[in-house]
């Protein structure tokens, strides 16, 4: 019996997908008359951010810094492996780096804290 694979919407990029698949599809998006280009999860995909960067110059250009990866920076500060303000503020500079005009995170609330301080 063949496998059925769960209803993903059309518009979710399979994480397996290779960045040839991503890059056409982020075409026939702008090409369909989307507003913005969204990459999530932002970390793991940089290099998807940046050939995004690069695809649609003019577009605004999202990363989420999803859930999971917020825990995972705040588990490497509570152990000890390094200063949570430091690594936050690092992951989210890696993000603009890559080409991101637009970046949604958990970290927001911390972020505007620490820029206060």
């Amino acid at each position: 019996m063949p496998k059925v694979l769960p209803a993903v919407p059309s518009y979710v990029l399979p994480s397996v997908c290779c960045n040839l698949l991503t890059c056409v599809r982020q075409q026939r998006d702008v090409a369909e008359g989307a507003d913005i280009i969204m990459v999530k999860p932002a970390l793991p995909y940089l290099d998807i951010l940046a050939d995004a960067a690069q695809l649609a110059p003019d577009y605004p250009l999202a990363a989420y810094q999803v859930s999971g990866e917020y825990a995972m920076v705040v588990a490497g500060a509570r152990a000890g492996v390094y200063d949570l303000r430091v690594m936050a503020f690092e992951t989210t500079e890696s993000i603009v780096r890559a080409g991101a005009t637009l970046i949604l995170s958990y970290f927001t609330p911390q972020f505007l804290d620490w820029l206060d301080e």
